[in-house]
């Protein structure tokens, strides 16, 4: 069975409320003692909410909620190159 891409109603624009679960609720199934894995998981997230969201303002403001770190944090994770 194939994974759908597009979303359930393609003409619904993404809300607050929709980025906020999404980054909530989503999971990676990993070792919880790979510290490498995790850091990769949180980019992961982060970078497929950052680039679904229409404005940068909402993307901070449901990311904050949903994972309860600062924005100079959340900056960290999506800018900061890993090795």
């Amino acid at each position: 069975m194939p994974y759908k891409q597009q979303p359930y109603y393609p003409n619904k624009k993404i809300s607050y409320g929709t980025l906020f679960f999404f980054i909530r609720h989503h999971t990676n199934s990993l070792n919880a003692f790979d510290k490498k894995g995790i850091n990769e998981a949180k980019h992961l997230i982060l970078k497929e909410a950052r680039n679904a969201s229409p404005s940068y303002k909402m993307f901070i403001r449901a990311a904050i909620a949903a994972t309860g770190l600062s924005e100079s944090t959340i900056k960290q994770i999506l800018y900061t190159k890993k090795d």
